[in-house]
């Protein structure tokens, strides 16, 4: 463990792993759906005139994993710590995708499958290349990023 980490940052590097496999950060981890509701707005970008970004593309919730990338990007403050949040986002969907699956196995098809992990790796690479605004806002980015 790096030795030059502070406590703050242990909050975003103890990545925890949840009974039903999902992954976040500890400090995101530990928040209630109440205070998750308070700084999240599901799937796609807050104060947009329409909700564009659906919560369930092809029937699979993917709103808790939405939700919670949002307190991530709330709490974050560091480059690393934004790169943290897309990849327990990304780990998240794939999550989301597989007890989808779980739940109705007989439903789908080799294509439909194929179109699912597609729209979880569309939602990952929407955050992770695009989200530098949303994930910056009201924090001081540092100069070299």
């Amino acid at each position: 463990m790096n030795d030059s980490l502070t406590a703050r940052d242990h909050e975003f590097t103890d990545v925890v792993l949840l009974p039903d496999l999902h992954i976040l950060p500890s400090v995101v981890a530990t928040l209630t759906d109440l205070q998750v509701a308070d700084i999240a707005n599901g799937c796609g970008p807050a104060g947009q005139k329409f909700d564009f970004i659906p919560d369930r593309p092809l029937g699979i919730d993917f709103k808790w994993s939405c939700n919670r990338h949002d307190a991530c990007y709330h709490f974050g403050r560091t480059e690393r710590d934004k790169l943290i949040a897309d990849l327990c986002f990304m780990w998240n969907l794939q999550v989301d995708i597989h007890m989808h699956r779980h739940a109705h196995p007989n439903l789908l098809t080799g294509m439909e499958h194929v179109a699912q992990e597609r729209v979880g790796c569309d939602y990952f690479i929407a955050v992770s290349d695009g989200g530098d605004k949303a994930y910056w806002a009201d924090k001081d980015k540092p100069a070299s990023v």
